[in-house]
């Protein structure tokens, strides 16, 4: 195991504080080793947690309601259990072959 796969798969969850956000990857790693997410509500958060089925987002930019929910995930461990079930679930999502199969179908439509 490479040292930043030991460092990603043995946190309890990833918290993202970032108020702005393009598309992070580092959510995506951690949901495929099954991390819960809890995210500051952004443009990247929003379509990797599909508007919170996922993961948990924040109000924007309300560090409060951050605070508010990190204290749960912290302290539950049944409720960290949903939300990596979830997270696991979703990186499915992004395999390589569902993505390869989304660019044929892209590449094909094009071509008609």
């Amino acid at each position: 195991m490479n040292s930043w796969q030991y460092i990603i798969k043995h946190p309890r969850f990833l918290s993202m504080t970032s108020r702005w956000e393009g598309l992070p990857l580092v959510i995506g790693e951690a949901m495929s080793f099954g991390l819960p997410v809890i995210s500051m509500n952004n443009t990247g958060a929003q379509e990797f947690l599909n508007g919170g089925k996922f993961g948990i987002l924040t109000q924007d930019h309300r560090v409060h309601d951050l605070n508010i929910k990190l204290d749960t995930l912290m302290y539950s461990p049944s409720i960290r259990d949903y939300w990596a079930n979830q997270a696991l679930q979703r990186s499915h999502d992004f395999s390589l072959s569902d993505v390869t199969n989304q660019w044929q179908r892209l590449f094909k439509e094009l071509s008609l």
